[in-house]
C-alpha cells in the first residue's frame, strides 16, 4: 500500500496523533516551519482537505501573541494577509481542494 501523503501544521502536542495516523492508516505528515510554504511541488495532490484549520495561520506564534496583545486590529490584518498566502498555496498544490473554516456567527454559542 502507498503511503498516504498529510501534511500537519506544527502544533503543541500533536507528535502523538501524527504518530497514531500514520501507524494506523499509513499517513506521511510533513510538518510546517510556520512559513505556510507547502514543502511540496505544484499540483502534488488530487485534493486537498482543510477541516478548521485555515483560521489558526497567524504567522510566527510569538510574534502573532505579542502583536495580538499589542493591537488586536494590526494582528487580525496580518493574520488575514497570512491566511490568504496559505490558501494560494493550497490552491498552488492541489488540482482540487476544499476549505472550511467554522461559522464565526457561532463561536461561544451554547449548543443544547
Amino acid at each position: 500500500m502507498r503511503p498516504r501523503p498529510a501534511i500537519a501544521r506544527r502544533h503543541e502536542g500533536q507528535c502523538e496523533a501524527l504518530a497514531f495516523a500514520e501507524r494506523e492508516f499509513g499517513y506521511r505528515t510533513v510538518l510546517l516551519d510556520g512559513n505556510e510554504h507547502l514543502p511540496v511541488a505544484d499540483k502534488s495532490f488530487d485534493v486537498i482537505f482543510c477541516s478548521s484549520v485555515i483560521e489558526h495561520i497567524t504567522g510566527p506564534k510569538d510574534e502573532a501573541v505579542a502583536l495580538f496583545k499589542r493591537d488586536g486590529r494590526r494582528f487580525s490584518e496580518l493574520a488575514f494577509d497570512y491566511q490568504k498566502r496559505f490558501a494560494e498555496e493550497i490552491r498552488r498544490a492541489g488540482h482540487a481542494y476544499f476549505v472550511q473554516a467554522p461559522n464565526r456567527a457561532s463561536w461561544g454559542v451554547p449548543r443544547n
